[in-house]
C-alpha cells in the first residue's frame, strides 16, 4: 500500500494558516485605526466620534463621601 502523506513543511504551513494567532489591539491602536478610517473617508465625523467614545474607558463622576446628605 502507498500512503499519501503531505510533507512535514506543508503540514506546518497548513496548521499555521488555519490557526492564526489573533493579536490584541490596545486602545491607542484602535483610536489610530478609527482616525485612519475617518481620514480616508470611510466613516463620517460623527461615526468616528461614536467609535472613539466606545473605545475610551468610561469615567465615573467624582462624588464626595457626603453626597446625598443634607
Amino acid at each position: 500500500m502507498v500512503y499519501n502523506r503531505p510533507p512535514q513543511r506543508q503540514m506546518k504551513d497548513d496548521i499555521a494558516r488555519i490557526f492564526v494567532k489573533k493579536f490584541v489591539l490596545e486602545d491607542k491602536d484602535r483610536e489610530k485605526a478609527v482616525f485612519d478610517k475617518y481620514i480616508k473617508g470611510k466613516i463620517t465625523f460623527q461615526e468616528a466620534i461614536n467609535h472613539l467614545d466606545d473605545i475610551r474607558p468610561k469615567r465615573l463622576k467624582p462624588t464626595s463621601e457626603f453626597s446625598g446628605y443634607s
